[in-house]
Parts: structure tokens; sequence; C-alpha cells
């Protein structure tokens, strides 16, 4: 007898055929099997997809630089032949990957996006080429382009697989929400829907009782905001009061010291108080010299200042350049006075 972890040399010469006749037969329904697996190959190196992550990048570039309106009227031209170049580049990967395999290709959700991208594309260049404005919203198919990088880069499609189930349990959540909201709807316009008793106006229909209920959910939220708000205000005057009273304490305790220490002065027990303080001790300062809002506008009004001497400097140098031409005139015309009435003098 054989042992059961033996294997027959029939069976694997069946195993061996049975792969040969496979790949026989595979050669045999594509004609060109060198060169499809060749492509595919391709298509699976590092360079290849580092090259369309490339392309991505760099076309995501040049959208963000149509932004700017100056930019895309100065080089239109660069920008439109880079468009078609891209779009170039992603017609041939979706032709080589649909060259290699044309059914498997549409089992991959990402290989769908692409095509639907690629497609959208072709759609509003031709609307472009032709003028029509009409479709103005496919220009937002080009943005679409970014996401394209998620189907090359394996990490990011492990988290967008992610957000895709988590985005699930939340439209679980925001169904459950929408159901209990319509249940307390439909309570409240059975208990106050009423046109005579009732208050009609907020709960008379489904509508409105939906609006109503709404309000006071979020004013709720919005009262409850602001009650943990005065909660914290009120915690940080405490924490505040608590600290001031234990520095006159502390400040208290060191007068009294003063009567029966052998320091000779006041400022002698601050500094060695200081020195008993750590890096993270609190200190209180009540002065408005000492807050950082006061220091931040004095420094500016001290700035506004030196700004509004430098001018007033200079106009009072252009008033006294001013003058002094003024009185080199009139020096001069009064020589020219003189000469005149006393022509021998001047001989």
């Amino acid at each position: 007898m054989v042992s059961g972890s033996t294997i027959h040399p029939s069976a694997m010469g069946l195993t061996i055929d049975k792969k040969i006749f496979d790949d026989g037969l595979s050669r045999k329904r594509r004609r060109d099997f060198a060169f499809q697996n060749y492509v595919k190959r391709l298509l699976k190196t590092r360079i290849f997809k580092l090259f369309i992550f490339t392309a991505i990048l760099a076309n995501s570039l040049l959208l963000a630089f149509e932004t700017d309106h100056a930019v895309e009227y100065d080089f239109f031209v660069f920008f439109n032949v880079a468009e078609q170049l891209f779009l170039s580049i992603y017609t041939v990967e979706f032709l080589a990957k649909i060259y290699v395999d044309p059914i498997r290709y549409w089992k991959n959700g990402f290989n769908v996006f692409d095509f639907i991208v690629l497609m959208l594309s072709y759609i509003q260049r031709i609307f472009i080429l032709k003028d029509m404005d009409d479709m103005t919203w496919f220009h937002v198919v080009r943005p679409l382009r970014i996401l394209r990088a998620i189907s090359l880069v394996r990490g990011l499609q492990v988290l967008f697989d992610a957000l895709v189930r988590t985005l699930k349990n939340v439209a679980y959540v925001l169904f459950l929400l929408f159901l209990l909201m319509t249940m307390f709807a439909l309570i409240g316009y059975n208990f106050y829907g009423d046109s005579k008793d009732g208050d009609f106006d907020n709960w008379g229909s489904l509508k409105s009782a939906y609006f109503s209920l709404f309000s006071i959910v979020t004013e709720t939220t919005r009262e409850f905001n602001k009650g943990i708000q005065a909660e914290r205000e009120t915690t940080l005057m405490e924490k505040k009061q608590a600290i001031l009273h234990r520095q006159q304490t502390h400040i208290t305790q060191i007068m009294e010291k003063q009567k029966t220490s052998q320091f000779e002065s006041f400022n002698e027990i601050i500094e060695k108080f200081k020195q008993t303080l750590r890096h993270d001790d609190f200190v209180m300062l009540d002065d408005l010299c000492s807050s950082l809002s006061f220091i931040d506008i004095y420094l500016s009004s001290l700035d506004e200042q030196d700004n509004t001497l430098y001018k007033l400097q200079q106009l009072y140098f252009e008033i006294s350049y001013v003058l002094g031409n003024m009185l080199d005139a009139d020096h001069l015309q009064n020589k020219k006075k003189d000469a005149e009435a006393f022509p021998e003098e001047n001989k």
C-alpha cells in the first residue's frame, strides 16, 4: 500500500499535463499571447505606476495654476496642450488595461471610476471645441482625476475601503435618526396638531412637525453648549481667585517674616521667594501694563508714532527747502533792483 502523503507519479504527470493544456488553451484563444503577457507585466511594473502617479500629480498642479485668471490667460496654449497630453496618457493606460484583460477590468470598482472620469473628460472636450457653455457643470470632472491616485497606491485603497465601510455605518445611524424623528413628529402631530385646541401652525402637518422638532433639538443643543461654556468660565474664575488668594497669603507671610528674619529689605525676601518658584507655577497679574494685549497695542501705537514723526520730519524738510528757494529768489530780485537803481555804484 502507498501512504496518504505520497503522490503517485501518474498524478504528478496529470497535474503537469493540465497546466500545459491550460497554457496551450490560453495561447490558442489569443494569438498575441506573448505580447499580451509583455503588456501585462509592463502594467504591473513600479516604473509604469510611478509614471501614471507623476502624471496625475502634474495634472493636479496645472489645475491649481489655472485657478489664477492671469496665468490661465497668459499660458492658455500651454494649458491646452498639457490637457490633451494628460488625456492621451490616461487613454493609453485604459486601452492597455482593456487589451490585457477586457473582462476582468470591469470587475474592479477603481477601473470603472477611471473609465467614467475618462469618458466625461472626452465629453467635456467636445463641448469646449463646439463652444457650448451650457454644460458648465462638466468642469467638475477634471478635479476628479486627482482621485485616480487611489487606484495606484495600495495604502490609499485600504483607507478608502475603510472610509466606505464607515460611511455605511453612518448611513445606518442617520436612517435610525430619521425614523426616530418621524416617530416623534407623528406623536407631536397627534398631540398638538388639532386646529382648535392644539398648535396648528407648528404641528398641523408632518412638514411643520419636522421643522418644529428639529428647532427644538437644535435649540436644546445650543442651550446645553451655553451652559457648558458658562460652567467653564465659572470654574476658570474660581481657579483665578484661588491663585490670587494664595499669592496674597504668601505675600502676607513674607511681610510677617521680614520683621523676625535676617533679611535687610523686602527686595531680598522677594528674590529669595523667586528662587523657590518652579517653571510651572502660575502667576496672576492684574496690572494692565503687564497684559499681552496692552503691550501689543502699546507697541503698535509706538510704531504709528514713529511713522508719523518721520512723515512730519520729511514735511519740515520740504517746507525748509521751499522757503530757502523763495529767499534766494527774493535776494536775487533785490540785487537786480539795486543794480537798476544805482548803476554808477555798481561800476
